[in-house]
């Protein structure tokens, strides 16, 4: 149990890291988001954008942009 007023820090960087949830850590994998890949995983492996009640208010932002972004390349560009 962790006492009250102790402040605590969860290093993000290590967690996404974490070899036990992603084979080579270090090496970029879209495959790793695969629906397969994620049913037994923790739901806190991969917090881009924080998680519980102090949630990122950003999140929903950067996702809308995101597609947003990628309809604008689809559109644009032949992709192979």
């Amino acid at each position: 149990m962790i006492p009250a007023g102790v402040q605590i820090e969860i290093p993000i960087h290590f967690v996404h890291k974490n070899p036990d949830f992603f084979p080579e850590p270090n090496k970029f994998d879209p495959n790793n988001f695969l629906p397969e890949r994620v049913v037994g995983r923790h739901p806190y492996a991969y917090v881009p954008f924080s998680a519980g009640s102090r949630n990122c208010i950003g999140q929903r932002f950067a996702l809308l942009e995101m597609k947003s972004v990628l309809s604008h390349l689809v559109r644009r560009f032949r992709f192979e």
